[in-house]
């Protein structure tokens, strides 16, 4: 994509207008959209977010974009809100179709041989917006999964299953988040002090077929692609009975990837006309990333029986993955990124009381690296504790109960609200959110989400006639929304050459615990559910992205219905 700017004429804009904001137009080019000393645009549009020195009046942002260190001004006071409130003003919406088929085949050829044939496809349509134009639009997307597998038994002692897998997904989708969420808005005041005009997006590419929203004359997007990809999976995994004590699992997949992702929008050689920047797109090269790779997955698992109703064993992993985007669309771009996952785990099995209850207890210990939404990469390390028991003294009854303790901690490279609102009489009655601005680099942290303690526990019961009803609860502890304890500064609205020094701090969910109920009947070749979840309606929370820090606390769904029918041939 060629920029109309040019180099000289943006240094000449520094030296006699001031700074200008800098802006991503693609995944493969960077320009700028030139303002005044004040952050005004040059074209005179005088809108919230970009011009003015009140904050949260006539000026929001100090960042590159619109929502990036947005200030807010906060006096204490709490607004209460719907819990199923999601849209943020007039206009904005969010819509979605999907649809799933799956059907799995098993042939017996011998008593040795079995094969089985596992399909499942899906297709998708969605499509978000927000009048902040946080936005995802996803078209007409279909994935293939197909999966064969050749179970033998060449000895008495020896069980293998060998197969391949098939995977094809083809995905279109685009989003914009350089205005997300993560941060706090003034629900008292005018909602279009909550929207950000196009002038904000004066360097974004659009959507040309697609209908804008609010005061919006495009939908604009940040990132996307039209990606294709393919996945050919060779697998073989085995169980080796050395003797009546000692035994070895193991197996091994190879994921041979191939991925292509497609502009969404421009063709080469096409003339477009993104707000006054005219130019000719690339070539291919420019326009399309086409990568492959070889992804490797093994483990191995060593089983000892000291006894009939005791059984300890070991196992260790090793995985190796990609990154997806937006509606699962594979990256490419990731695939010479490390991303592997190592995983050891210790454990012992119990049978008691005539097996009729079973005991197991289990360490696990993992580290793995995870790809942020900016590109890097922090390594995550977790440490689990596990205990269940199950009991089952009939065929009909059967209850569980688990616990299970977890360490987690890693570095945090990506971390955009390292500060709660409350704290805003500490940075002069304004609150700066997102700053992404997270601990040293390479300290490791508390990794936030993870509720240290876990509680579950299931029963369930069937007649006869083919009724059954199942009764669970899950209960966890209280959780941090973000990272804390490491020193951070905030900019300074009045004063920009002594910014504030603070203490990161994060909010805290409290305990939890969520009850589900669920209703099965099954006849002949007919298996039907209805599930009630979240009985007694809790107002429960969660953090969907420990990335957003304390800008990224969400409703957990209420109390709704789930019905399904399955049928086996």
């Amino acid at each position: 994509m060629t920029n109309t700017q040019t180099d000289e004429e943006y240094i000449a804009y520094n030296a006699t207008l001031g700074t200008s904001p800098l802006y991503f137009a693609s995944p493969f080019d960077v320009f700028f959209a030139p303002t005044d000393g004040a952050g005004n645009f040059l074209d005179g549009e005088d809108t919230i977010g970009f011009s003015g020195n009140v904050p949260g009046e006539t000026a929001s942002t100090i960042g590159f974009f619109a929502g990036v260190g947005t200030f807010t001004p906060t006096d204490g006071t709490t607004v209460p809100v719907d819990r199923s409130w999601k849209l943020a003003a007039p206009g904005d919406d969010s819509f979605g179709r999907f649809a799933a088929f799956g059907m799995d085949h098993i042939w017996d050829i011998s008593d040795e041989l079995e094969i089985v044939n596992k399909t499942f496809v899906s297709w998708k349509d969605r499509q978000t917006f927000s009048s902040y134009h946080y936005s995802e639009l996803l078209r007409d997307n279909w994935a293939v999964d197909n999966r064969t597998e050749f179970r033998f038994s060449p000895s008495s002692s020896l069980d293998v299953n060998a197969g391949v897998r098939f995977r094809w997904d083809d995905v279109w989708a685009v989003n914009h988040y350089f205005n997300e969420p993560v941060n706090f808005y003034d629900m008292t005041r005018d909602i279009n002090t909550r929207r950000v005009p196009d002038a904000g997006y004066a360097a974004f590419r659009w959507v040309p077929d697609e209908d804008p929203r609010g005061i919006l004359n495009h939908w604009y997007y940040a990132d996307g692609g039209a990606a294709k990809s393919y996945i050919v999976g060779p697998f073989a995994q085995f169980g080796y009975e050395v003797n009546e004590k000692f035994s070895i699992l193991g197996g091994f997949t190879k994921d041979f990837v191939s991925a292509e992702s497609r502009d969404p929008v421009l063709k080469p050689g096409e003339t477009f006309d993104f707000g006054g920047f005219v130019g000719v797109a690339g070539p291919d090269e420019d326009l399309i990333a086409d990568e492959s790779v070889e992804l490797e997955n093994y483990n191995l698992s060593l089983i000892y029986k000291p006894s009939e109703k005791t059984s300890l064993y070991g196992t260790f992993n090793y995985s190796e993955t990609y990154d997806a985007d937006t509606g699962g669309r594979v990256v490419p771009q990731s695939f010479g990124d490390s991303l592997e996952s190592d995983l050891f785990e210790l454990g012992a099995k119990f049978s008691l009381v005539e097996d009729k209850l079973f005991l197991s207890t289990a360490f696990v210990d993992r580290e793995f690296t995870s790809r942020n939404q900016d590109g890097s990469i922090d390594p995550v390390f977790v440490e689990v504790y596990e205990f269940e028991l199950n009991y089952q003294p009939t065929r009909n009854l059967f209850a569980t109960f688990g616990y299970s303790y977890t360490d987690a901690s890693r570095t945090a490279g990506f971390f955009a609200s390292p500060y709660t609102a409350d704290r805003a009489d500490e940075t002069g009655g304004v609150y700066v959110s997102p700053l992404f601005r997270g601990p040293p680099g390479g300290e490791v942290v508390d990794a936030p989400g993870v509720p240290d303690h876990l509680f579950n526990g299931l029963l369930s019961y069937k007649w006869a006639n083919g009724f059954g009803v199942t009764a669970g609860i899950l209960f966890w502890e209280g959780m941090k929304s973000g990272y804390d304890g490491f020193e951070f500064s905030v900019p300074n609205w009045n004063d920009p050459e002594s910014p504030y020094v603070l203490q990161a701090n994060t909010a805290e969910l409290g305990s939890q615990y969520e009850v589900d109920l669920g209703f099965t009947y099954e006849v002949e070749n007919w298996y039907y559910k209805l599930a009630v979840l979240n009985v007694t309606d809790e107002e429960n929370w969660d953090v969907n992205n420990s990335g957003y820090g304390n800008g990224s606390i969400l409703a957990r769904q209420p109390t709704r219905f789930e019905f399904s029918a399955k049928r086996s041939f």
